[in-house]
């Protein structure tokens, strides 16, 4: 089975003259579309000495393989601002919240196939300044993308797999809609396609080592054009790139130790930085530099069925 990543990260365009700029319990409702209780999501906010490290269990489930939820982040509402979300893999729903904020997923629905070599993706496909969702068959390689966040028929279809095993989304050449990419951690080697078809990549290069090492993309310095970094979720050590490009890394630092990186724009800056995701308690720990220290807001979100009754990540 083709590995794949616990979590998509959002490299968000924020062009200057686009509209983007830059418990459980009785808290429970009931969605009519999905047909099952779902938990109200129970976000807080938390000042910048909030730990930015989980505990020991939630550092193992974090790191482990394939999780059931996968971490999302996107501006879903083109407010310039990137949110939160959850996919579910076993279900194929999607988990969406506008607003770094306490409350219920926004939206939800469920699109594309499910099952253990599906991953979502989330981008911009159209340069409408909002995001929406798609999904990647890891094995086959084949693209499914959605213009709208609802369930329906695909609105772009294709296949791209060069050689590479976890997916990445972002805005390559600045041209304000995102493609597709991807990153195989044995050799360390990028794949960038800079449009939503089949075809070779139009980058290739070396970043970051290999190993165990999780790729994040986002635009780092807010040149509207998204980059690539890597990330050791072991020991949480950072190295973004501000071209896409082999050499040095342009920042390093330390953030989410034990925890799935994900990377988005939380205050609307136009700067992408750091986050991480513990699967374990569906909880999101949010910084808005990309530098080491304690989280900015740290949130949780519940949504898919495996929190309602428990924090079983193998239910």
């Amino acid at each position: 089975m083709p590995s794949f990543p616990d979590a998509i990260t959002a490299g968000h365009l924020r062009r200057r003259d686009s509209p983007r700029l830059g418990t459980r319990g009785p808290n429970r409702q009931r969605c009519a579309a999905c047909g099952f209780i779902l938990a109200i999501a129970m976000m807080t906010f938390v000042p910048a000495t909030a730990p930015a490290q989980p505990n020991a269990a939630e550092s193992a489930e974090a790191t482990s393989a394939a999780p059931p939820v996968q971490a999302l982040v996107g501006d879903w509402n083109g407010d310039g601002v990137d949110t939160i979300g959850l996919y579910e893999r076993a279900t194929g729903k999607f988990f969406l919240r506008n607003s770094n904020s306490p409350g219920a997923a926004d939206i939800v629905f469920e699109f594309g196939a499910a099952g253990a070599t599906i991953v979502a993706v989330t981008g911009d496909w159209n340069g409408d300044g909002v995001d929406t969702i798609g999904v990647v068959d890891t094995s086959t390689g084949v693209w499914v993308l959605k213009n709208t966040n609802a369930a329906g028929a695909a609105d772009v279809a294709f296949t791209y797999s060069p050689g590479g095993t976890r997916p990445l989304v972002g805005d390559w050449d600045g041209s304000g809609t995102e493609t597709p990419g991807f990153y195989n951690a044995a050799t360390g080697q990028f794949f960038l396609r800079n449009s939503n078809s089949a075809g070779s990549a139009d980058l290739v290069f070396t970043f970051g080592g290999t190993g165990s090492l999780r790729p994040v993309t986002g635009d780092w310095n807010a040149d509207t054009v998204d980059t690539i970094g890597v990330v050791d979720a072991t020991a949480g050590t950072r190295s973004l790139r501000n071209s896409n490009s082999g050499g040095a890394a342009d920042i390093a630092f330390v953030f989410g130790a034990g925890m799935v990186p994900v990377s988005g724009d939380w205050n609307g800056d136009g700067i992408a930085t750091a986050g991480a995701f513990s699967p374990a308690t569906s909880t999101f720990y949010l910084r808005n530099s990309n530098s080491s220290g304690n989280a900015d807001i740290v949130l949780t979100l519940f949504g898919p069925i495996i929190f309602v009754d428990g924090f079983d990540p193998a239910t």
